[in-house]
């Protein structure tokens, strides 16, 4: 407001007198982009998007709009401030943990963990810091049961204060679901049990079991394990196109699985080791594969540009070319199949 009156000629409503310095502050830009891929500006719908109250946040977007290739991909500042350094910095952490934007890749775990970086936290860093530990910075968390089991029950519509809940004359209901991640296609069963409890098994060596399970719009809490410690969550289910995406804030973590409909033959039911998927909403510039080629694993394939940056797309492991889905200028969508390739035979 002060920019647009100083601009039509009013004077600044303050002095300099009237200026002081109180307490500390921080900002962090929250950006599309995916720290493990090189901070690779990401694109895409935002499904939701919603910060915490712990700070403020100065954000052009809101929930429904888009990240496209052709602006910059900086969702919002997140700004706190407090009388001391560490509380301030604390503040940061907490309304990182509690931000939660569904539908496209974000920088905020390596947000995070630069704020609880030792040197950082101290204030003995220098501005080599990131470069020198960027692999430990730019680390992802293994995708976690706890996630899956509580996607799960979002996806699956499941509510276990229902009278039938797990009901069968024999044994317990079970489901098994679908779903990728980060390009994984991932399986898990999914046991529902009469007493209201689920057990996600498939994963790691012992199934994970909720119980206590209670749900409130789209926030979720459970006990997990035999201590019985309470964990919550909170999913988001968005309806696009032939799939469900399912994002879920656990943790102070964010994991956005997509649960496909198995009929629709969409990019999120491929064989990932068998297609080469978009990394992004972009334009493919460049394409040197056709129907019948045979190409070794690691092949340069084509290139696709998005927000002035061109991206090489790689065949992930040697075969022949059964279909090539687009054409150079074709705008593609992220997660899209680009180039298939043919089933291998298996001994």
């Amino acid at each position: 407001e002060w920019q647009l009156l100083v601009a039509s000629g009013a004077p600044l409503p303050v002095t300099q007198e009237d200026l002081h310095i109180d307490g500390h502050s921080f900002e962090a830009r929250l950006y599309a982009e995916d720290p493990t891929k090189g901070f690779l500006p990401a694109t895409g719908t935002l499904e939701h998007l919603s910060f915490s109250p712990l700070a403020r946040n100065d954000s052009g977007v809101r929930s429904g709009d888009s990240i496209s290739p052709f602006y910059d991909p900086m969702i919002a500042k997140v700004i706190t401030h407090a009388p001391t350094r560490d509380d301030a910095l604390a503040g940061l952490l907490s309304a990182l943990h509690e931000t939660h934007v569904a539908g496209t890749a974000t920088n905020a775990e390596f947000l995070a963990r630069l704020a609880q970086h030792d040197g950082f936290a101290n204030g003995t860093f220098d501005t080599g810091v990131i470069e020198r530990d960027l692999e430990a910075l730019t680390a992802s968390e293994p995708l976690s049961e706890v996630h899956i089991a509580f996607g799960a029950i979002a996806a699956l519509g499941l509510y276990p204060t229902n009278r039938d809940f797990g009901f069968r004359l024999w044994g317990h209901a079970e489901h098994t679901v679908h779903f990728t991640y980060d390009g994984e296609v991932i399986e898990r069963r999914i046991t529902l049990h009469g007493d209201g409890a689920i057990t996600c098994s498939g994963g790691q060596p012992d199934p994970v079991t909720l119980s206590n399970i209670s749900i409130s719009g789209d926030l979720l809490t459970a006990r997990i394990g035999h201590a019985a410690t309470l964990v919550q969550a909170n999913a988001l289910v968005a309806e696009r196109n032939a799939e469900r995406l399912v994002s879920v804030l656990c943790g102070g973590v964010v994991r956005d699985l997509v649960f496909p409909d198995p009929r629709s033959g969409s990019a999120a039911v491929a064989d990932v080791s068998d297609a080469v998927l978009a990394p992004m909403t972009g334009t493919i510039v460049n394409l040197g594969v056709n129907v019948g080629d045979q190409v070794e694993e690691g092949a340069k394939l084509g290139v696709m540009e998005a927000m002035k940056m061109e991206t090489t797309l790689i065949a992930p492991r040697a075969g022949t070319v059964l279909a090539v889905n687009c054409a150079v200028g074709d705008a593609v969508e992220g997660g899209s199949v680009l180039v298939s390739l043919e089933e291998q035979e298996v001994a």
